[in-house]
């Protein structure tokens, strides 16, 4: 029985990519040697393992520490075969929040949106948001949903990791519709008025034909 007839003929590196998010993480990259029919077999070679960018993550025997924000290429080399993984770091730099302020009525509900941004202004998926407001009784918060409350101004702030981003709530009470039912009473016709014209001009009609009248009977 021959075992691993003519070496292994090629290398897969685990995992294929990492993502890490504070200097110092580390992350744990193993090389797989496999034969021509690619089921795994052992080898005795050396790997040496490499980064492409030593100011994003360095690398030292399959343990990968990030550096600084960006990506990095990871190369396992063993002899003549060789297997790459990508890591990307993001270092969380500041969080931001928008819009910035928010006009809201009594009992209206808009959203803010909060977000945790690397050092280069990226933005770091997954991350979660706690809000607060500084005053319950103007605005409540909730997943970023802010509810107006009573008349006022108030604060509203996400934070994450120690950072903080606000925005200003106002919240002022809903105009009341009392000015168009007003212009429509003025609108609309009086049929008071449109009885007595019509008596009037009733009396003028009588006056006119009777003077009419009158003057044909002297004649």
């Amino acid at each position: 029985m021959i075992a691993c007839a003519g070496g292994p003929k090629s290398v897969e590196i685990s995992p294929a990519s990492a993502k890490m998010d504070s200097k110092g993480q580390t992350a744990n990259f193993t090389l797989t040697f496999k034969d021509k029919a690619g089921k795994t077999v052992e080898s005795k070679q050396t790997v040496t393992w490499t980064s492409s960018d030593e100011k994003v993550a360095v690398v030292a025997n399959g343990v990968v520490t990030a550096v600084d924000t960006g990506t990095a290429k990871i190369t396992a080399t063993a002899g003549e075969l060789s297997a790459e993984a990508k890591v990307t770091v993001q270092i969380p730099g500041s969080i931001s929040i928008n819009p910035k302020t928010l006009a809201l009525a009594e009992g209206e509900t808009k959203g803010l949106k909060a977000a945790v941004l690397d050092t280069a202004g990226k933005e770091i998926a997954g991350k979660d948001i706690a809000w607060a407001t500084a005053n319950p009784k103007v605005a409540t918060v909730a997943n970023g949903k802010v509810t107006g409350g009573a008349d006022g101004e108030t604060t509203i702030t996400a934070s994450w990791g120690g950072m903080n981003a606000s925005a200003i709530v106002t919240v002022a009470k809903a105009a009341e519709p009392k000015g168009l039912v007003k212009k429509d009473k003025k609108d609309a016709p009086k049929p008071k008025g449109i009885e007595k014209k019509d008596k009037k001009d009733g009396k003028k009609d009588g006056k006119k034909d009777g003077k009419k009248d009158g003057k044909k009977g002297k004649k």
